[in-house]
């Protein structure tokens, strides 16, 4: 009862952009510690269920210990640059070293486990997972994409096999119509503790966040499974939770939903003003690299053609201050506004400007009084017809790498990446271990702009100009600003 399924709230939440949201982070913060607590309360009640209570039990802690030793080792090893640099370069080759270590390090806590107590094992293939996120980043790092594909095309599909060869749906006969009940209580024991949220996000949020965070799936399966094994749960009970583990898959995010239908405007965000084609291909060039957007569209057939295409967009004028208050406008967000009229664009900024203060702001000119007009405000302008001449330019003198650019923009891409990692701090280039498919164009200190190369010293405040893959320019990121 209270375990639930991160792995289906974190793409439910994803998908309709609330996952960098407060509300998403508290949602995904009490699912995993509902994990957590619920890996270790089944754990320690297995056991004593199976063994009665003994002090055999205080084994288990040698997990604990093992994976303090093993995050200590991990925590050393970070800082031994050679190291680093060595497991880089065979992470990439015929050997995957950091695969072979992953499977070494999950067979080291599973022996443990399994040694202790067969019921251990969930949790001590847990701490293994949880080890190797405090050291990746868990959206971006290569290994955890990897082992992602193992689990999820290799091994757990052969746990479902399992769990449906083994599936006895007469044994359902046990229950009668109590399935119905059984559902019910899954679900109110996540919404009843949901209502606490009420004061913060209002009482629908939180009955739909209580409603998702009853989905369940592989946890409780597996708990029932080892329940049947130990002969403390009936084949009917055992087949009873296989199905509402995944009639909740099912109706939790249905639920969750039809009952919070509003979606919410994220504070990390590009809002463009104006749905024309450009900005529709500059939205979905930001959502590439992961930045969300937001289509601010005040014809309405545009902006129906916009939400059946599944951009998030907001039906509204560009031109009043109301709309941008409405789709929750923060000092950060840059507001490209491209109506395609100069006397609009010209309007909105100079809005934005003094209502809002507003200083992240984009414009187009078609003239240079426009650019003129736009640079008094303080505002950044793009000269179409400069663009315009330097495309042409560009196809002329250097087509390959305008090719490179925009016809495989999804495989390549140039960014400019902070250096706010202090852990670089002071290394010369070569030292750090950059992906193999990242090119180092330029590196800029304060007013100075340098040629990088290997005995070039990095300094926290560079601007370093990357072009590479979308995994290298995250592998970047990761070592030059600690972030992705």
């Amino acid at each position: 009862m209270v375990t639930t399924s991160v792995g289906i709230i974190l793409p439910v939440l994803k998908n309709r952009g609330e996952a960098s949201s407060l509300f998403g982070q508290m949602v995904i913060t009490s699912a995993a510690v509902a994990d957590i607590l619920g890996i270790i309360l089944f754990t320690f009640t297995a056991f004593i269920l199976k063994n009665e209570f003994r002090f055999d039990i205080l084994y288990i802690f040698i997990l604990f210990a093992a994976f303090f030793f093993f995050y200590q080792l991990g925590s050393q090893s970070r800082k031994w640059v050679v190291l680093r640099k060595i497991s880089f370069q065979l992470s990439h080759t015929a050997s995957q070293i950091s695969i072979r270590g992953s499977l070494f390090l999950l067979l080291i806590f599973v022996v443990i486990a399994q040694y202790i107590s067969p019921e251990a094992v969930l949790l001590g293939a847990f701490l293994c997972g949880l080890l190797l996120s405090l050291f990746m980043h868990k959206g971006r790092s290569l290994l955890l994409v990897k082992l992602d594909g193992m689990g999820f095309g290799f091994f757990i599909p052969i746990f479902f096999m399992m769990v449906g060869a083994t599936f006895n749906p007469a044994a359902l006969a046990e229950f009668d119509l109590s399935l119905i009940p059984l559902l019910v209580v899954l679900l109110v024991v996540k919404i009843v503790p949901s209502v606490m949220w009420f004061r913060q996000f209002g009482l629908r949020k939180a009955l739909s966040g209580g409603v998702l965070m009853s989905s369940r799936l592989s946890l409780i399966i597996a708990a029932a499974a080892i329940g049947l094994e130990m002969g403390l749960v009936t084949p009917g009970l055992n087949a009873c939770f296989i199905l509402l583990a995944v009639a909740t898959c099912f109706l939790a995010p249905l639920l969750h939903g039809f009952i919070d239908s509003e979606r919410t405007f994220l504070s990390d965000k590009t809002i463009i003003v104006g749905g024309s084609s450009v900005g529709v291909l500059l939205a979905r060039r930001l959502k590439i690299h992961g930045r969300a957007s937001i289509i601010v569209e005040k014809n309405e057939k545009r902006f129906n053609e916009l939400k059946q295409k599944g951009f998030v967009a907001y039906y509204g004028d560009g031109a009043e201050l109301n709309t941008f208050l409405d789709i929750n406008t923060v000092r950060d967000n840059h507001v490209v506004v491209i109506t395609g009229s100069d006397a609009s664009n010209v309007q909105i900024c100079e809005m934005l400007r003094h209502d809002l203060n507003h200083e992240k702001i984009i414009s187009t000119a078609t003239g240079l009084s426009i650019e003129r007009m736009l640079k008094k405000f303080g505002i950044e302008s793009v000269d179409t017809t400069r663009v315009m001449a330097t495309t042409i330019e560009n196809l002329i003198l250097r087509p390959a790498t305008y090719h490179a650019l925009v016809d495989s923009f999804e495989n390549f891409s140039v960014e400019e990446i902070h250096v706010r990692n202090t852990s670089v701090d002071s290394l010369q280039l070569k030292d750090v271990a950059f992906h193999k498919d990242a090119i180092l164009i330029m590196l800029r200190r304060g007013s100075s702009l340098i040629i990088p190369h290997g005995e070039s010293y990095l300094r926290v405040g560079d601007v370093l100009t990357v072009f590479g893959t979308n995994t290298a320019m995250e592998d970047a990121r990761l070592k030059l600003s600690g972030d992705s």
